[in-house]
């Protein structure tokens, strides 16, 4: 009996991917009725009060009321001034994080390559077998790699003191 039971609800249940796919099914059928825009919404047009006579009134939705009744008098409406809304404010402010962090990164990347070369620098100064031209060519390039070492640590912190006021400042406020 109860081997009989589980059987008869087993054959009933559906299986996870046959309800996923009805759902997916329901879902593209259904069809968004809200429209978002960044521009303020018109007021709607109240329905004309009927004549007298009591016929009801020409809405100015008609096409005869949408025409003018002069194309020469007609004047193209203006576009409204574009003004940076918080959306925006807070797309450039995490654009801009976004680029310090990558030059972070990238002044760390070149940090550590200049080290490698100085290294390299010194094992060529510190060769047992050198000639006087070749030591001091090492060192020449050794007191270059040097300077750029220093450029690099000075505009790395300048990026990160620079990242890091942005980051207490916070996101603009709307």
């Amino acid at each position: 009996m109860i081997l009989l039971l589980l059987f008869t609800i087993s054959a009933q249940a559906q299986s996870l991917p046959e309800v996923a796919r009805k759902e997916r099914e329901r879902q593209a059928k259904l069809k968004s009725v809200h429209v978002l825009s960044s521009t303020s919404p018109k007021p709607a047009e109240a329905p004309a009060a009927p004549k007298p006579d009591g016929k009801p009134a020409e809405t100015a939705t008609s096409p005869a009321a949408a025409k003018p009744a002069d194309q020469k008098t007609a004047v193209p409406a203006a576009a409204p001034p574009v003004t940076p809304t918080a959306a925006d404010a807070l797309r450039r402010y995490n654009e801009e994080l976004s680029r310090l962090r990558a030059k972070v990164v990238e002044l760390q990347d070149r940090e550590i390559a200049i080290q490698l070369k100085m290294q390299d620098f010194k094992n060529q100064l510190l060769s047992p077998v050198t000639d006087t031209t070749a030591r001091s060519q090492a060192q020449s390039l050794m007191e270059q790699a040097q300077n750029d070492f220093l450029a690099t640590q000075n505009e790395l912190a300048a990026i990160r003191r620079q990242l890091a006021v942005m980051e207490v400042a916070g996101p603009p406020k709307p």
